[in-house]
């Protein structure tokens, strides 16, 4: 009605019909027209139109969400494993660059494992520029066995028939091939062990424009992909790279074995000084002046007394980090327990700044001239020898002849003095004259005797024999002296070669020598004369109570021509050495003990013999006075 236009009027027609009927009437309309029985409402056509709709796109919706939760878990999966084998092929790298103790071959073999495992291969190929190669298996499961070894099984299967296993050296880059048994012009065939490849990846490994590296893998259940060429790329690499450090290292270890041993083998002694510190010295310098101490606390006592200061000097000023000179000659005994020529060295120290350790050092050479100053010494006898030689010449043609004139006309003296009265006078002058041109005599017989060395005329003897010769010629005049000489001569010694004469005036040289070292003691005056075994030796030894032989003088008192003494030639102790040594004998001298001779001290000349062997002894009995 509200449409109409004429709706008022329609309304109050509407109003007066409505207002004309009855209650019955009304009720019988409202039953017909309004209260109409319908069906239920889910058994409607609509109603399901409805509900399939709503169902579908639940259904519809659910599956897109169960498709999605799966495709999500896919990626997930997928990106799990990726990080796994990430994880797992890191930790290949680590614990190949943390073989640093194992041979090159275990890491190859560790390396060639990794491959095949993270590639899921069954089988593996690496080789190098400089080797055939080798190929792996691994079981059916495609897990390497750790106890299987790495097998070489290329014999036969050279560079020539290597077709798709040699493509990667060819065309310089990576090679897959995820269908093998398919057409490929450059296959020539498998080992035998291999018949069957179904899929198959090769790597090339580059230094350079060089190839020197080829890493290859077969039959993965599924496609190699670029997450395999990943893989075996950077294994491959590493390998290399740990093979170069290997190789490096190892090359490193026998450069340095090789300087070591030149220097440890050195003839020099070598010393670094680092900081105040000695930081190394090789074996040379142990053996040539011990285990002296070069730190804060130097110990200076086995330096000889001549050179300490210097020494002291020189050693201070490098420690110090500023040496005041490079070259240093001096002289130190071994040991401070015996201070004798055996133990004395001479060494030349030079030093040498260096860089050690990438810090400043000092290289010191200790250069042992210890015999080149024996052959000095020797040297510098010789000379005297010849000189003493010359001089033992002129004195034999100059001195000896007025001596015989002397000794004639003292002689004629004698006999023209008959007169008694007068002999008292001219007696005491003759006997000054032959005593003095006796000494003479003897001062030229024993220059002479000493420039004409000769060869001694040895025998088979007990050296007891001429010591108490010797001695028992020595001791007429010992009391006189106010000197006590005593013997202490052992009893069945082995025989030793020598010549008598010589021995008895080498002990008569060493008694005398004793006397005149005790003249201006008033007491204590003894000598006491030895003989014993050692060994294979005989040895004698003469002891006194004087003031003993400075150490810094064991040496020289056995030169020529040297001597403490006011009226000396020098010549006695330079004869004994000469005799001694000329019976292939030593001699020397050190310090006598109190045990010896029941005094305070002096010097011990000691002389040592070699002892004959029995089946060389010619025994003559001899009575010992």
């Amino acid at each position: 009605m509200g449409i109409r236009d004429d709706w008022p009027l329609f309304a109050g027609i509407i109003e007066k019909t409505l207002a004309g009927i009855t209650e019955a009437e009304h009720q019988a309309i409202y039953s017909k027209w309004i209260r109409l029985e319908t069906d239920p409402f889910y058994k409607t056509r609509a109603f399901w139109y409805w509900a399939g709709g709503i169902f579908a796109c639940v259904l519809v919706l659910v599956g897109t969400v169960v498709v999605w939760n799966r495709t999500l878990q896919r990626q997930v999966n997928q990106r799990t494993e990726a990080v796994r084998f990430n994880e797992m092929r890191l930790d290949a790298l680590l614990q190949l660059n943390e073989r640093a103790d194992d041979s090159i071959q275990e890491i190859i073999e560790f390396a060639f494992r990794q491959m095949v495992r993270l590639t899921r291969s069954r089988f593996g190929y690496l080789a190098f520029d400089d080797q055939e190669g080798m190929i792996y298996s691994v079981r059916s499961s495609g897990s390497p066995s750790p106890e299987q070894p790495a097998t070489n099984v290329t014999s036969g299967f050279t560079i020539e028939t290597r077709g798709l296993w040699g493509e990667a050296v060819r065309r310089r880059t990576a090679v897959i091939s995820n269908s093998y048994p398919d057409s490929n012009p450059m296959k020539k065939g498998l080992p035998q062990e291999y018949s069957t490849l179904a899929r198959y990846m090769n790597v090339p490994i580059f230094k350079g424009d060089k190839v020197v590296v080829v890493a290859g893998v077969g039959n993965k259940d599924t496609d190699y992909d670029d997450s395999d060429l990943r893989q075996l790329t950077l294994l491959a690499q590493g390998l290399w790279r740990r093979l170069q450090r290997k190789q490096g290292e190892q090359a490193l270890a026998r450069e340095e074995k090789n300087l070591r041993d030149i220097v440890e083998n050195s003839p020099n002694g070598i010393t670094i000084i680092q900081n105040g510190k000695v930081v190394y010295r090789n074996s040379k310098q142990l053996r040539l002046v011990g285990d002296i101490n070069l730190g804060e606390n130097i110990e200076y006592d086995h330096i000889h007394s001549e050179d300490r200061a210097v020494v002291e000097d020189f050693y201070r000023s490098i420690l110090k980090g500023a040496p005041k000179r490079t070259e240093l000659n001096f002289k130190f005994y071994t040991t401070l327990a015996n201070r004798s020529k055996e133990n004395l060295r001479w060494v030349t120290c030079l030093v040498t700044p260096i860089t050690y350790r990438d810090d400043r050092a000092f290289l010191l050479t200790t250069i042992d001239r210890t015999r080149a100053r024996e052959l000095e010494h020797l040297l510098t006898v010789q000379d005297k020898m010849a000189s003493l030689g010359r001089v033992a010449a002129g004195i034999g043609h100059e001195v000896r002849n007025p001596l015989s004139g002397i000794n004639i006309y003292l002689r004629s003296i004698e006999k023209g003095v008959a007169d008694p009265a007068k002999s008292h006078k001219i007696g005491p002058a003759i006997d000054a004259i032959r005593t003095a041109s006796g000494k003479m005599e003897a001062v030229v017989k024993r220059v002479i005797d000493f420039s004409k060395p000769c060869e001694p005329k040895v025998v088979a003897l007990d050296i007891n024999a001429p010591v108490a010769d010797a001695v028992n010629l020595a001791a007429m005049g010992m009391g006189k002296k106010g000197v006590t000489l005593t013997t202490d001569l052992g009893d069945n010694l082995p025989f030793c070669k020598a010549e008598p004469n010589l021995i008895e005036e080498v002990v008569l040289n060493l008694i005398n020598n004793a006397v005149d070292a005790m003249n201006g003691q008033d007491d204590d005056r003894q000598i006491r004369v030895t003989t014993d075994a050692d060994g294979d030796l005989v040895r004698l030894a003469v002891d006194d109570t004087g003031p003993g032989v400075p150490a810094d003088l064991t040496e020289k008192v056995f030169e020529p021509f040297y001597t403490t003494k006011a009226y000396s030639t020098g010549i006695g102790l330079s004869l004994c050495h000469r005799i001694i040594t000329d019976h292939k004998g030593s001699i020397r001298v050190e310090p006598a003990r109190k045990d010896r001779t029941g005094g305070t001290g002096g010097a011990r000349f000691v002389v040592e013999l070699p002892a004959v062997p029995n089946d060389e002894k010619h025994p003559q009995p001899r009575k010992l006075s």
